[in-house]
């Protein structure tokens, strides 16, 4: 089925809810599903509390205030949800809710145990997840965006970027020697360009769900060394692609990695080939094939 027919002959409207968007990646998945969602024809709007669009990333999908969305659902809206928070104030109006899934904290069980909520899974992990609780999950996957994917121009040698505010681990006095690129704060445009000049990263959070960062890092062409994480092994394959390391050995990991470069190189350009599996684009074929067999069903 052609997307101009689509548009035309499914008239939905879809509102997804989202808190604040400050820095965080649940907040970038979420307006990138969105807007890819947008791409393929279909009616949606972000809802954010008080109408805030993120100011560290662009989008074009429209966003709206919370408030004025809560007083004119009706039940053939639609509602897309990501945090379990918001569960029992949306499960009290009319439209049909579909969740996003984008974590296994357990905060989210009541959420999966309503036979009544569609369940829609962003990696691996959290589709087994929830699959342990009797729920088939449709994976609609997850992209990096465009401006992270390697460039082609001169890596800073003997750099690497790292992000503190994703954990405070020990620090090897060996990494001192090397010149560190501090991601905080930052917005989307920025940190592409850091990792797009920095030969490694440094991830640091432990037992990070997905950990997009890393990805975004292995898309810019970086060596990455991370902690062991939950739903990450999905695109870290530790020695083929990167190198999976304990939080006491993080930093003298990637030290080793910036002194003997040229060694770990083949990490670089395998990390790069993985990273396309989540380049936008295939994301998009994806769900476009998911739409035409309509696994979606919150569409029909």
């Amino acid at each position: 089925m052609l997307y101009s027919e689509y548009e035309t002959e499914v008239n939905i409207l879809i509102f997804y809810f989202l808190p604040e968007p400050t820095i965080h990646g649940g907040i970038k998945v979420g307006f990138q599903f969105a807007a890819m969602l947008s791409e393929l024809g279909l009616e949606i709007v972000v809802v954010t509390p008080n109408g805030a669009a993120p100011q560290w990333f662009t989008t074009r999908v429209p966003v709206t205030r919370r408030e004025k969305v809560v007083s004119i659902l009706s039940p053939k809206d639609r509602v897309i949800f990501s945090l379990p928070q918001d569960y029992q104030i949306l499960k009290e109006l009319s439209a049909k809710l579909i969740f996003h899934c984008q974590g296994t904290d357990p905060a989210i069980i009541p959420v999966l145990m309503d036979q009544e909520v569609e369940i829609l899974t962003c990696w691996t992990q959290a589709n087994e997840f929830a699959s342990k609780f009797s729920r088939d999950s449709v994976d609609v996957g997850i992209s990096v965006s465009r401006e992270f994917f390697y460039s082609g121009k001169i890596k800073t040698s003997r750099s690497f970027a790292t992000m503190p505010r994703r954990g405070n681990l020990p620090f090897s006095e060996k990494l001192k020697q090397f010149n560190e690129y501090q991601i905080d704060k930052m917005n989307e445009s920025m940190t592409a360009k850091i990792l797009q000049k920095a030969s490694g990263f440094l991830a640091r959070s432990e037992y990070e769900w997905f950990g997009l960062p890393a990805l975004e890092a292995m898309a810019a062409g970086c060596v990455v060394v991370s902690p062991q994480t939950v739903g990450g092994n999905e695109y870290l394959i530790s020695g083929q692609n990167c190198l999976i390391e304990t939080s006491e050995n993080l930093s003298m990991k990637m030290a080793e990695v910036l002194s003997f470069e040229d060694k770990f190189d083949y990490l670089r350009m395998a990390a790069m080939q993985m990273s396309y599996r989540y380049h936008p684009a295939s994301h998009f074929r994806k769900l476009q094939n998911q739409i035409e067999e309509g696994k979606l069903k919150f569409l029909n």
